[in-house]
């Protein structure tokens, strides 16, 4: 059983989680930015590369991650989780385009004093 304590934080946790989404679909409905299979496929590819060069293996062919990465994308949860990575980036990089950017020559102890803010 939890407290009303725990109650309250959970909600607020799920409040914020909410928030996120609703932004995040805003921000992807307003720059026009869509997910495709072939996206998330690319993603779930590299993800399993990177999985298998922890282990030494670098030598499959396309075909072999491509199945393992299909594989991996029957998994509802993986889905989503690729997904979201996939967004994430598309969105990053539509930030990043977008930004107005403004570079300052700073000394170091300047650029520690930044960080501390």
């Amino acid at each position: 059983m939890q407290t009303e304590e725990q109650a309250k934080e959970i909600l607020e946790a799920e409040k914020n989680i909410l928030k996120y989404q609703i932004l995040e679909g805003k921000l992807m409905n307003d720059n026009d930015i869509k997910l495709d299979y072939a996206d998330v496929l690319g993603q779930a590819e590299q993800l399993v590369r990177n999985q298998l060069a922890m282990y030494g293996i670098h030598h499959l062919g396309d075909e072999e991650v491509q199945k393992y990465a299909v594989e991996m994308l029957k998994d509802q949860e993986q889905v989503r989780q690729i997904s979201s990575e996939v967004a994430m980036a598309k969105l990053e990089d539509v930030i990043l385009e977008k930004a107005t950017k403004k570079e300052t020559k700073i000394s170091h102890d300047e650029f520690l004093e930044e960080l501390k803010k």
